[in-house]
């Protein structure tokens, strides 16, 4: 604390945390991805169910479509039976993981945020801890 104080301190700790739970962020992030891909892939073979098709050309317009007994079996009910039942488990685990996350990541940042903030209501200039001025600190603790 002899240059940065406690409000330099809190910010090393924080960035120092949000490295350490890099990966819960991307895997988060994948597990979203793979949830709307899991969704379109459902939403594209209900549609086939029904006979219609999405026609981009057309500003996203459903067209009718004929498809043959192969189309829908192959296509249809094996992709939607695959689909179906992994999407369940890739569900879960983006439900765990986004709870991992929030727990890990947005709450220790949150807190320590508003640890932050109390430390600048002090209004006084001075370190909480050693009781030093802090200046040069006050202009940078407000980007963090």
């Amino acid at each position: 604390t002899l240059f940065v104080g406690f409000a330099g301190l809190l910010a090393l700790a924080c960035d120092v945390w949000l490295l350490a739970t890099w990966h819960v962020d991307v895997i988060t992030d994948a597990m979203g991805v793979l949830v709307k891909v899991e969704l379109y892939i459902l939403e594209a073979t209900w549609r086939m169910f029904r006979g219609k098709k999405r026609n981009v050309l057309r500003h996203d317009r459903t067209d009718t479509l004929f498809y043959d007994s192969t189309q829908l079996l192959f296509g249809g009910s094996i992709l939607f039976a695959i689909a179906l039942f992994l999407g369940s488990t890739l569900f879960i685990y983006f439900v765990v993981w986004t709870c991992i996350y929030y727990l890990s990541v947005v709450l220790v940042h949150e807190g320590s945020q508003r640890l932050l903030a109390q430390f600048k209501k002090q209004g006084t200039g001075r370190d909480i801890v050693t009781g030093k001025s802090t200046s040069r600190l006050c202009a940078l603790a407000h980007w963090f």
